[in-house]
């Protein structure tokens, strides 16, 4: 068979599949919300606005661990058990350069002030860029015009404080997990896993909504029906509690078999986990859209 009836076939058999998909959403009313979503996605060019997120994003990952580390330094400064076992869960961040980064994190140590006011400044700074991106994607879903530069720059900074406090909430829960469980499981006994892992549920369910309820209300420059921003938080808080697993699947193999890319495959994971957060996000405007019509 020569290339070009190959590429025939192939283009004929696709072309099919997307005519069985279309008359598919058109019977069904949430393949095709899920179609124009996608749709939407793709003609407004939101890939390209959760690449420059998960770009700015990732540059303030290592000034948000400045300020993790220079907070549970004050926090923690009475048990040293749990201080060391969370910088251990860190270290293991970095398999590759355990040696190097648990020199840095001794010397953050002795420098936690400084090393909480550089974190701050450097997190400001890359992280009200990667705040400004989500409204210039909202824009984009909507069709409106940006805030004026000092609208902007303070919703992005409000933007980045909820959810640097959030980032910084779930940090410290991840990071004192392996000390604080025995202790628990020490005083509940059984149905231990069982009521962790629900309680994880609910605690991840609730927070998340609350961040996105703060993001649809405040990000947009069109104000949006109360009942509509509810709903959107609610589904991509679900959403995003789904891919928070899958990841967490992929960074527990990384760490346990320190396979494949080491500290590359963590870091790749993590730019890949921001694109994705910045895609749902942009795809939840895109729902926010859809519900507002009907």
């Amino acid at each position: 068979m020569k290339w070009g009836e190959l590429k025939s076939r192939v283009e004929a058999t696709w072309e099919r599949w997307i005519k069985a998909a279309n008359s598919l959403a058109d019977r069904h009313p949430l393949l095709g919300t899920l179609r124009s979503i996608i749709q939407g996605f793709r003609k407004k060019d939101l890939s390209h606005r959760s690449i420059y997120f998960a770009f700015h994003a990732f540059i303030a990952v290592l000034p948000l661990i400045l300020i993790i580390t220079g907070i549970m330094g004050f926090i923690f400064s009475a048990s040293p058990a749990i201080r060391d076992n969370i910088n251990d869960a860190i270290y293991e961040m970095f398999p590759d350069f355990d040696v190097a980064f648990k020199g840095m994190l001794d010397l953050m140590e002795s420098w936690r002030v400084a090393a909480l006011l550089v974190g701050v400044a450097l997190f400001l700074c890359a992280g009200v860029k990667a705040a400004e991106v989500l409204e210039d994607g909202f824009c984009m879903v909507w069709g409106t015009e940006k805030r004026p530069y000092g609208k902007r720059k303070g919703v992005a900074l409000c933007v980045l404080l909820v959810f640097g406090t959030v980032t910084l909430i779930e940090a410290i829960m991840n990071f004192a997990t392996p000390t604080l469980i025995p202790w628990v499981k020490r005083q509940v006994g059984g149905g231990f896993s069982v009521g962790v892992f629900f309680a994880e549920l609910v605690v991840s369910f609730l927070v998340g909504f609350l961040m996105y309820l703060f993001v649809y209300r405040l990000i947009p420059t069109k104000k949006l029906p109360t009942a509509v921003v509810v709903k959107t938080a609610a589904m991509v808080t679900v959403i995003m509690i789904f891919v928070e697993y899958v990841f967490g699947f992929y960074f527990n193999l990384v760490y346990d078999a320190k396979l494949l890319y080491g500290t590359m495959g963590v870091m790749l994971g993590i730019l890949i986990w921001l694109y994705v957060v910045a895609a749902v996000v942009f795809m939840g405007a895109l729902l926010a859209t859809h519900l507002s019509s009907e």
